[in-house]
């Protein structure tokens, strides 16, 4: 991982984040939870992969980046984003609270955990299919909690997915193997 950018505020490294994976390059702040001060360390950061960093640098160069950005007066109209009057990115909201994140990441991975023990015993249930396919969803735009690495977010959610197409495909064998490879991987994590 490479640091890209330091930031004076949240929202501003969040607007990095967001800009970056429109154009496909996977980013994550990190720093949010810290108590801003003068030292970089004490402020929020965006980073990347190392085999980004090549387009991220063509990006950053761009005015999108521009290095006041945090000055910037942004203004949430009809689910847009303008800075300065021009429209950056239509999708970005105020990060929610650090902590409500994380709580509401734990809680997706303990609820997955439950619903593949469930289904790798019962797997007929369809109140448990309807529960896995949202919780899929969850787990697929969720950022993880503290604690799980990004490889672990993407395990759990490419597992899930294995499930959802088991349920899908109405396979009661395939629904067992892949609820219990689900289970047998968030284990440890919950």
């Amino acid at each position: 991982m490479q640091q890209v950018r330091v930031t004076k505020t949240v929202a501003e490294a969040y607007l990095i984040k967001d800009a970056l994976l429109e154009e496909g390059i996977h980013a994550r702040v990190r720093g949010e939870h810290l108590i801003p001060g003068e030292a970089p360390e004490l402020l929020p950061s965006v980073w990347i992969s190392d085999a980004d960093a090549h387009s991220a640098g063509e990006l950053l160069r761009g005015d999108v980046f521009a290095a006041d950005r945090s000055e910037a007066l942004v203004e949430m109209e009809s689910e847009q984003v303008a800075v300065r009057g021009e429209r950056v990115h239509p999708t970005l909201t105020e990060p929610e609270d650090p902590m409500a994140s994380d709580q509401a990441g734990q809680a997706v991975m303990s609820d997955v955990f439950l619903v593949a023990d469930r289904l790798r015993l019962t797997p007929r249930r369809g109140d448990l299919h309807d529960e896995i396919r949202r919780l899929h969803l969850s787990l697929a735009v969720m950022t993880p909690p503290f604690g799980v690495t990004a490889a672990t977010w993407e395990e759990a959610t490419r597992l899930s997915a294995a499930v959802v197409t088991a349920v899908a495909a109405a396979d009661e064998e395939d629904i067992q193997s892949s609820a219990k490879s689900l289970r047998d991987f968030l284990r440890d994590y919950v």
